[in-house]
């Protein structure tokens, strides 16, 4: 979705703004965003941008526990804080039920 967007000039703010335009497949073939002001859809970039930077530095966390509270400064109190354990790469023993 990031690489949907594209570099605008706003003539009211003498910047470069972030623009999204994606038309909907079927009729009326309308823009999704079409609602939106070029304020808007660059204030949704930051967003998305926000967003996938705190999701690179959730999966680098060593627990769960800590991957949580950088996700929760994303989406807020509500999301859930999980146990403190660590994360780690071994599967898990799962017995067969045979004797060797």
């Amino acid at each position: 979705m990031k690489g949907e967007f594209s570099d605008t000039y706003d003539s009211d703010t003498s910047e470069f703004k972030k623009f999204i335009s994606i038309e909907l497949p079927v009729e009326p073939y309308k823009d999704v965003y079409y609602k939106m002001s070029l304020i808007q859809r660059d204030n949704f970039f930051q967003k998305t941008e926000s967003l996938l930077e705190a999701l690179k530095a959730a999966k680098d966390e060593e627990s769960d526990y800590q991957a949580s509270k950088v996700l929760r400064k994303v989406f807020g109190d509500k999301f859930p804080l999980t146990e403190d354990a660590k994360r780690s790469n071994k599967k898990p023993f799962v017995p067969t039920g045979q004797n060797a």
